[in-house]
């Protein structure tokens, strides 16, 4: 009886986990962690950027923090040696937003995969740029990235 009830509470502590923190299966997956997503365009379409530094990242949330879509202040993260932020900016393909689903390291690349999917905080019609911060666990600025949107 008491290994069932080990076994429940772990299960219900997994279903409880963040939505917005995905770790996929195999050995060269990535965790990591959405820390803001906005309508905005920050860069290129479907291009993405490893910030290296605090100056970098103050830069960044300056520019969204001066937004006129009014997000209002947004909290700036601290630049930490033992993780990567990454920044990206994508355009959903058939539906309204985009969602990151995966990440995983192969030799000097990460391949980050997104998905379309329907947000139903946003008019169904729109397919707007999202920029979108991501948080990964570790340190990765010497990689190149590939963004792909399923």
């Amino acid at each position: 009886m008491k290994y069932l009830y080990i076994l429940l509470v772990t299960v219900l502590a997994l279903q409880c986990s963040p939505q917005n923190k995905v770790v996929t299966s195999g050995s060269d997956a990535i965790a990591f962690e959405v820390i803001h997503q906005s309508k905005l365009e920050m860069l290129g379409d479907n291009t993405s950027r490893i910030l290296n530094s605090q100056q970098e990242i103050d830069y960044l949330y300056q520019f969204l923090n001066a937004s006129p879509k009014g997000y209002g202040q947004i909290p700036i993260p601290a630049y930490d040696a033992n993780e990567t932020l990454i920044t990206i900016n994508a355009t959903p393909k058939t539906m309204n937003d985009i969602k990151v689903v995966s990440i995983v390291k192969n030799g000097d690349k990460l391949n980050i995969i997104g998905e379309d999917v329907e947000n139903p905080h946003l008019k169904p019609e729109s397919r707007w740029k999202s920029a979108i911060i991501i948080k990964l666990s570790g340190v990765y600025h010497n990689q190149t990235i590939s963004f792909t949107v399923k």
